[in-house]
């Protein structure tokens, strides 16, 4: 197949996935033509050789198939074949299983988390704050599964507490980016310019390889809830009982703080089936989750 014979592809979504999609098309057979993504501050942005388009600009791009992959395929698949008129049989899904890092690779990855969870480890216990690791990553610890298996590893941390160790993280973690997010708003929950989340991220190419990522969510509490800043214009709601004291799980000679009655929390996030690998997570399934 010579280069003008290529498959041209649009990929949906610059995100975990949709990096992973990029890395893995053999350039031989696919002309990767650009990115699509709904968000419009990523438009005109490339990611390697590969320009960002709003998805609204679909119908004027020359493009064979479209790549759809993520935790909102439906609603990327809904909005191909509603919004914008696309064949069916021109969107290719690929799931959870089709991008999964193998190998040395994966034990790569591994190995830059665990350091990165022994660092943060040692600075919440000499600043005494408590922590939780949460979501995706509690269902790595029960599972028996890698951390890297996933886009990042989840903590979560109260908002009173998350000031404590602003001033260190650059002195704890000079070899990784640290960005601190801050709310944009105030909200009965949260205040304008109160911390909304951390995050410590490996520094390398991610073209290349995607990078290791812890994300700290913080947790604001208020009539026995807590209430989590979430993607998508949602904030995730828990009862606070959860985060009232913790657990432990053991892995890599380190213990990890989860949330008591961690279970059930995870009934509550992933449903009744929580111990069953997804191979189509969507976000709408994730339980405790409202829109603002």
């Amino acid at each position: 197949m010579g280069l003008n014979d290529r498959i041209r592809v649009l990929i949906f979504g610059l995100s975990y996935h949709g990096r992973a999609v990029y890395r893995l098309l053999d350039r031989g057979l696919y002309d990767i033509v650009g990115f699509l993504d709904n968000d419009i501050k990523k438009s005109g942005e490339m990611f390697g050789n590969s320009m960002v388009y709003h998805a609204r600009d679909i119908n004027f791009i020359n493009f064979d198939i479209v790549i759809v992959a993520g935790r909102n395929i439906d609603d990327m698949n809904r909005q191909l074949t509603r919004d914008f008129f696309i064949a069916k049989e021109k969107i290719i899904v690929m799931n959870r299983s089709d991008l999964l890092i193998k190998g040395n690779i994966l034990n790569s990855r591994e190995d830059v988390l665990k350091d990165m969870l022994f660092r943060l480890k040692n600075l919440v216990k000499n600043k005494s704050i408590n922590y939780w690791v949460i979501k995706s990553s509690l269902l790595a610890l029960k599972r028996g599964e890698k951390f890297a298996e996933f886009s990042d590893v989840d903590i979560c941390i109260m908002s009173e507490q998350a000031h404590l160790f602003i001033d260190d993280l650059n002195k704890v973690f000079p070899m990784y980016d640290v960005k601190v997010e801050r709310y944009y708003s105030s909200s009965k929950y949260w205040k304008k310019g109160s911390i909304s989340s951390i995050l410590i991220t490996e520094k390398v190419d991610p073209v290349i390889s995607e990078p290791a990522l812890i994300d700290i969510s913080v947790l604001n509490k208020h009539d026995n809830k807590v209430f989590i800043k979430s993607l998508h214009n949602t904030v995730t709601i828990l009862p606070f009982s959860h985060f009232n004291g913790a657990s432990v799980i053991t892995r890599y000679n380190l213990e990890f703080s989860v949330p008591k009655d961690a279970e059930e929390y995870l009934r509550l996030i992933y449903g009744n089936e929580w111990k069953i690998s997804v191979d189509r997570w969507q976000n709408k399934y994730y339980g405790s989750v409202k829109w603002k």
